[in-house]
C-alpha cells in the first residue's frame, strides 16, 4: 500500500503539541484530516464582495468618528471647554479622549466581540457594529448643537464615543472571519487587506475634510462648524446601516477552502486559553501593537509639536492623510505579495524596521522651529516622512492577524485574530498614556520652556519623540530576534491538498509534504 509522510494538527484541545505526523495512505485517509475535508468541492460566491463592503465602508465610518478631532485641537477648545488659544487649548483634553475611548472600549469589549462573532456569525457582529456606530454618531451630532449647554457638550460627545467606540470590537474581528469563510486562500490577505485599508482611509477623510469644514481661526462657543461636520459624519454612518441590514448569510453554503470546513474547532473559552497561552502570538504582539499604536500615537499630538515650530496650520492633516492613503497602497501591495510568497514574518520584520528608521529621522526633523523662508522645505519633509510611517505601518496589521490565525490554527479566526486586535488596543492605549505623561517631566530636556529655548516649547516634546523612536526601535528588535511562527493552517490546508492528489493518483507516493515555514 502506497503512501507518504504529512504533518497536520491533531485533534486534542487544549494540548502542548497540537501537530502530529501520519501515514496518509491511498486507498483510506488519515483521521486527522477527515475525508469530508478531502471530497469537498470548495467554491466562492459573489456575495462575499456585499459582506466584504459592508466590514469595509463600516471600519470606514467609524475611523472618521475616531479621529474627527484630532487635527482641531483649538476648535475643540473652544467650543467644548470654551477655552481661547491664549488661555491655554492644552488644557482641553477632549481631542484626546476622543481617541483613548476607543481604545478603552477595545479593551472592555475585546472579549464580547470575539465570543459575539465566532458564535453567532459574521452578519449578527457586522449589524451589531453598524447599529453602534449609527447611534454614536446621532448622539455625537447633538452634542455639536450651539443651543446644547457648553458644560454639557464634552459630556454628550464622550457618551457619543462610548457607543461609537463599542462598535470596533464587533468589526474588527471580522476581517479574518469574512476572509477566512468567504474567501480561497489565495485571496485572504488581499481581502484581509481591503478591510484593513477602509480604517486608514476613514482617517483620511476624518483628518482632511474637517479642516476643510471648519476654519480653526474663526470657531466660536456658538459656531455650527461642528454641527455640519458630524452631520456628514452621521450621513455616512447611515448609508453603512443600510448595506449592513441587506446581508443575509453568515456563511456561504459550501465552503471556499479546505481549512474554512473545519467544523471542530475548539469551545471559545479553551481556544482563547490556547491563544494566550501561544508565546509565539504574545510575541507578535509586540510588533503588531506597536506599530499601530506608535504610528497614530504620534498624529495625537502632531498638531501641537508643529504649531508650536511654525508649521502650517493644516499640515498635520495632510500629513496624516497622506500617511492613510500611501499606508493603504503599501498594504494592498504587500498583502497581494504575501498571498503569493506566504513570507508573512519577513514582510513584518521589514516593515517595522522602516517604521523605527523613519521614526528616527522624523524625530531629527522635529527639532527645528520652521520659518517663512524654510517653511515649504520642512512641510513637505513632514509629509513625505509621514507617509513612509504609514508604508511601513499599514501593512503590518491585515498580515499580523493573518500570521496569528496561522499561528494559533484550528482555534476559531474571531478567537485568534480578535485577540491580537483586542491586544492590540491595549498597547496602544498604554504607549499613549506612557508617552502623555512623559511629556509634562523636565529629563533631561528640562529648559524646553525656557525664555532662551530654541525653540521655546510648552511640553517636554523633545523626549516624547526619544521615546517614540525607543519603543519601535524595541519592536523591530522583538520581530528579528524572537518572532519564529509555525505556519499550523498552511500545513493542514497542504496536507489536504496532499492526500486529495493521493486520492486521485496524480502524486508520487513517496512525496513528502512540508510547510513554508
Amino acid at each position: 500500500m502506497a503512501c507518504c509522510e504529512a504533518t497536520v494538527p491533531g485533534s486534542k484541545y487544549p494540548g502542548k503539541n497540537r501537530t502530529k505526523t501520519v501515514a496518509v495512505s491511498v486507498a483510506s485517509s488519515s483521521q486527522s484530516v477527515s475525508n469530508e475535508a478531502i471530497t469537498t468541492e470548495y467554491k466562492v460566491y459573489s456575495e462575499r464582495w456585499l459582506h466584504l463592503a459592508a466590514v469595509c465602508l463600516l471600519a470606514l465610518s467609524n475611523a472618521t468618528q475616531w479621529i474627527t478631532y484630532i487635527s482641531l485641537s483649538k476648535s475643540t477648545a473652544r467650543f467644548y471647554c470654551g477655552i481661547t488659544e491664549e488661555e491655554g487649548a492644552g488644557e482641553c483634553s477632549v481631542s484626546l479622549w476622543t481617541n483613548q475611548i476607543f481604545q478603552i472600549m477595545g479593551l472592555i469589549l475585546g472579549v464580547g466581540g470575539m465570543y459575539a462573532t465566532d458564535h453567532w456569525g459574521i452578519r449578527v457582529s457586522t449589524l451589531i457594529g453598524a447599529m453602534c456606530n449609527f447611534m454614536g454618531a446621532a448622539i455625537r451630532l447633538s452634542s455639536s448643537l450651539p443651543d446644547t449647554p457648553i458644560e454639557y457638550r464634552s459630556i454628550i460627545l464622550h457618551i457619543g464615543n462610548i457607543i461609537s467606540a463599542s462598535a470596533p470590537p464587533f468589526f474588527l474581528v471580522l476581517a479574518p472571519k469574512v476572509a477566512e469563510k468567504w474567501f480561497p486562500s489565495g485571496e485572504r490577505a488581499t481581502a484581509h487587506v481591503c478591510i484593513f485599508i477602509a480604517n486608514p482611509l476613514g482617517v483620511a477623510l476624518g483628518t482632511v475634510v474637517p479642516t476643510l469644514i471648519i476654519d480653526q481661526s474663526k470657531v466660536t462657543a456658538s459656531s455650527f462648524d461642528f454641527f455640519v461636520l458630524n452631520a456628514i459624519v452621521l450621513s455616512l454612518a447611515t448609508v453603512v446601516l443600510l448595506i449592513a441590514s441587506n446581508t443575509r448569510n453568515s456563511l456561504p453554503p459550501t465552503p471556499a477552502s479546505a481549512s474554512s470546513s473545519i467544523t471542530d474547532h475548539p469551545p471559545f473559552f479553551i481556544g482563547l486559553l490556547m491563544a494566550l497561552k501561544n508565546k509565539q502570538l504574545l510575541i507578535q504582539l509586540i510588533p503588531f501593537g506597536f506599530a499601530f499604536g506608535l504610528q497614530w500615537g504620534f498624529f495625537l499630538y502632531t498638531d501641537q509639536i508643529c504649531t508650536e515650530l511654525g508649521y502650517p496650520e493644516s499640515v498635520t492633516a495632510w500629513a496624516s492623510a497622506s500617511s492613510s492613503v500611501i499606508g493603504s497602497i503599501a498594504a494592498i501591495i504587500a498583502g497581494r505579495y504575501v498571498d503569493r510568497t506566504k513570507k508573512f514574518k519577513e514582510t513584518i520584520r521589514r516593515c517595522i524596521l522602516l517604521f523605527a528608521l523613519t521614526a528616527a529621522a522624523t524625530d531629527r526633523l522635529l527639532r527645528y522651529p520652521v520659518t517663512p523662508s524654510t517653511s515649504r522645505f520642512f512641510t513637505s519633509s513632514l509629509i513625505f516622512l509621514s507617509s513612509l510611517l504609514g508604508a511601513a505601518s499599514s501593512p503590518i496589521y491585515p498580515i499580523g492577524i493573518e500570521l496569528a490565525i496561522e499561528t494559533t490554527f484550528p482555534v476559531m479566526e474571531a478567537t485568534s485574530g480578535g485577540g491580537i486586535a483586542t491586544g492590540g488596543h491595549i498597547v496602544m492605549f498604554s504607549l499613549v498614556f506612557i508617552m502623555d505623561r512623559i511629556r509634562f517631566t523636565r529629563w533631561i530636556y528640562s529648559d524646553y520652556d525656557s525664555p532662551t529655548a530654541i525653540p521655546k516649547l510648552t511640553s517636554n516634546f523633545f523626549l516624547l519623540l526619544d521615546s517614540w523612536v525607543i519603543f519601535a526601535f524595541f519592536a523591530a528588535f522583538v520581530a528579528f530576534k524572537f518572532m519564529n511562527p509555525r505556519y499550523a493552517r498552511m500545513e493542514y490546508e497542504e496536507s489536504v491538498n496532499l492526500q486529495k492528489r493521493l486520492e486521485r493518483g496524480t502524486t508520487s507516493p513517496t512525496t513528502k509534504n512540508s510547510a513554508n515555514l
